[in-house]
């Protein structure tokens, strides 16, 4: 059994910390069309696909709070929706499709089309404006978080490979 030290966990956490505040102040700078990307969102998916660990799940939970604390209108949904798309893509991944890049980005795209679609269902349901919320927003986020979560997934599978002795013992 692999564990992880201390040291893995803390810097995990803290660049799951600084990705947050850079989500805060740095994401609205960037935005296309007024829509800015989840970069949170696009961190927990895919450290869900990348590692196969229940601790994924406290990030998501974690970072889910937060974004809802900052930037939600309703406190939960975004905890939620952090919590089950990451949960889910990461059981059906790690189940059946372990160790395929291909397979980590096809679900990296599909979490983040269904958080927007999700997304534009509550809130576009709730204000009675679903097909303008859908096209105008989720669309967009869509694209503008799957270009992300490839880029983040790439990333983190070369860190998991380059220097794994580092980070665990046996």
């Amino acid at each position: 059994m692999v564990r992880t030290t201390f040291k893995y966990n803390l810097y995990k956490i803290l660049i799951f910390v600084f990705v947050f505040f850079l989500n805060q102040t740095i994401a609205n700078k960037i935005e296309i069309f007024n829509v800015a990307p989840n970069l949170i969102f696009a961190l927990v998916v895919c450290t869900s696909l990348t590692e196969d660990k229940i601790s994924n799940i406290f990030f998501a939970l974690a970072f889910g709070l937060l974004f809802d604390f900052f930037n939600g209108k309703i406190l939960g949904v975004y905890t939620i929706l952090f919590v089950v798309i990451s949960f889910v893509s990461s059981v059906i991944y790690h189940t059946f499709f372990e160790n395929m890049t291909s397979v980590q980005t096809l679900f990296s795209v599909l979490s983040c089309f269904l958080y927007s679609f999700l997304h534009s269902v509550f809130f576009g349901l709730r204000e009675t404006n679903f097909i303008m919320l859908m096209s105008r927003v989720s669309l967009i986020e869509f694209i503008y978080n799957s270009i992300i979560s490839v880029i983040l997934i790439l990333i983190c599978k070369k860190l998991s490979t380059f220097k794994s002795s580092a980070w665990r013992i046996k």
